[in-house]
């Protein structure tokens, strides 16, 4: 289905795979927008600060994001006092974490994700992270420029 064809195009194009899958999950999730975030490498042993860093963001993300706390790194939905509702899957590696949101709009509340919604965000991340192995660490590191 729609899973696939997503996934055949991140092989298709991997120097964009991320891009395309940050672009398509909130179309396929009925979310609003999505960011691939880069955790410090550190999380685990920092006290505070760090804040996670966006390596990708689909068109309709704010800038900046706001991100709900995604460490520890495993897939589950967040929801925020402010009405908020997130979905978060790590790639396993990086430190890169995609977050899906859905945002409360007046007058309706958006619904929380289900389990049955993080279970297939968590899916398509992992099949993504075997399909573009070593391309993930260079999400988020600024492009080299060739002086002259």
């Amino acid at each position: 289905g729609q899973d696939a064809e997503l996934l055949a195009q991140v092989a298709a194009n991997p120097a964009d795979g991320v891009a395309t899958l940050v672009d398509a999950v909130p179309g396929l999730l009925a979310a609003d927008w999505a960011v691939a975030a880069v955790v410090p490498l550190d999380w685990a042993t920092r006290a505070g600060g760090g804040q996670p860093t966006i390596g990708q963001a689909s068109w309709r993300a704010p800038v900046p994001p706001p991100l709900p706390e995604v460490t520890p790194l495993r897939a589950r939905a967040v929801s925020t006092p402010d009405g908020g509702h997130f979905a978060v899957a790590p790639f396993g590696r990086a430190g890169l974490v995609l977050v899906l949101a859905r945002e409360r709009t007046e007058p309706l509340a958006a619904p929380a994700f289900h389990g049955t919604e993080v279970d297939r965000l968590a899916q398509l991340v992992r099949a993504s992270a075997v399909i573009l192995g070593d391309r993930l660490d260079l999400v988020g590191v600024p492009p080299v420029v060739a002086g002259p």
